[in-house]
C-alpha cells in the first residue's frame, strides 16, 4: 500500500489531537494516568479524509497520584519503580532500565560474557551518555516521549536511527540544528502549499514553533519539561497563526 502524504498542516493536527488526549489524560481526570508507551505504532487515524488521531494500547498504563496526594503523603511509592515504554521514546533514565534489563536476559542465555557494558557501549549511539538509573513512572515521562514523537512526526527520523557527527539520538540531531538549519532536518515528504507559504513564512509560522515546543518537552531534567495543557495550548495557538496566514494569502491572491 503507498504510504500517504501528510502535510505539515495535517501533522499539526494530529499532534494537536494527541496533545489533548493526553492532557485529559494528565490533568482532567483524577487521579490522573500515565499511558508509558507513546509512539507512532501507538496513534490511530481514524479515516483517509479527516485524520483524527487517538491514542490506543493501554496496556503499560499506570494511575498515578494526583499532586494533591503527593503533597499530603510525601513517601515514595516502591511500585511506583517500573521498566516500561520502547527505548527511543522514553526518557534517557528509563531507557538504560530498559536496555540493561534486557542485557541480563541475554546474559542468562548467552552466558556471562555478554555484559551490560559491552552492549552499551557498541549501541552508545542510540542513547547517549545520561542514561543512568532507574525512573518513577511519572507524567513527565510522558511527555518527554510526547516530544520525541513530535520530532518523528515533522524530521521523518526515527529516535533509534545511527546519526553523522556524533549525534547520539534524535533530540540531539534536533537540537544541533536548532534554530538556524531547521527546514534542512524537515521530512522531504511534508507537503505545503507554496502558493499559500513562502519558505519564510512556513518557518517563522509553524516549523520553528512547532520544534521549540517538542524540544521543551525533551528537556533532560522532567521538572524542565512543558506540561501538556501548556502544550496544548501553543499548538492551537500554532494552527491559529496558520489559519490566519492562510486566509491572508488567499486574500491577496483575490484582489
Amino acid at each position: 500500500m503507498k504510504r500517504k502524504r501528510l502535510s505539515l498542516i495535517k501533522r499539526l493536527h494530529i499532534a494537536l489531537d494527541v496533545a489533548e488526549a493526553f492532557e485529559y489524560l494528565h490533568q482532567n481526570i483524577d487521579p490522573p494516568i500515565v499511558h508509558c508507551d507513546i509512539k507512532p505504532r501507538n496513534i490511530l487515524l481514524d479515516d483517509d479524509y479527516n485524520l483524527v488521531a487517538h491514542v490506543r494500547d493501554f496496556g503499560l498504563a499506570k494511575i498515578t497520584q494526583s499532586e494533591a496526594f503527593k503533597k499530603s503523603h510525601p513517601e515514595p511509592e516502591s511500585s511506583s519503580l517500573a521498566i516500561k515504554g520502547t527505548i527511543g521514546y522514553v526518557p534517557p533514565v528509563v531507557s538504560s532500565l530498559l536496555l540493561n534489563t534486557n542485557c541480563l536476559r541475554m546474559a542468562t542465555y548467552f552466558g556471562t560474557n555478554f555484559s551490560t557494558h559491552n552492549v552499551t557501549t557498541k549501541y552508545s549511539f542510540l542513547f547517549g551518555s545520561k542514561y543512568g538509573a532507574g525512573s518513577e513512572v511519572s507524567i513527565e515521562g510522558d511527555i518527554y516521549s510526547y516530544g520525541v514523537l513530535l520530532l518523528e512526526m515533522f524530521t521523518g527520523r526515527r529516535p533509534t536511527e545511527s546519526f553523522n557527527d556524533g549525534v547520539a539520538n534524535l533530540v540531539n540531531y534536533v537540537r544541533k540544528a536548532y534554530p538556524n538549519d531547521l527546514q534542512g532536518i524537515l521530512d522531504a515528504t511534508a507537503a505545503y502549499s507554496r502558493e499559500t507559504y513562502n519558505q519564510h513564512d512556513i518557518i517563522h509560522t509553524l516549523i520553528h514553533p512547532i520544534f521549540r515546543l517538542a524540544l521543551a518537552c525533551c528537556k533532560d531534567s522532567p521538572r524542565q519539561r512543558m506540561k501538556m495543557h501548556s502544550v496544548v495550548e501553543e499548538l492551537n495557538a500554532i494552527k491559529k497563526a496558520c489559519a490566519v496566514h492562510m486566509a491572508f494569502s488567499v486574500r491577496l491572491s483575490l484582489s
